[in-house]
């Protein structure tokens, strides 16, 4: 499943809210 992620964000801050979505998934909007 591929999260659609903001193109300013940084690698490392995608992959951050990645691993935040994926512990939370209930706060998937």
């Amino acid at each position: 499943a591929k999260l659609g992620m903001p193109q300013f964000l940084s690698p490392e801050a995608q992959s951050l809210l990645r691993m935040l979505f994926k512990r939370n998934p209930a706060n998937r909007l």
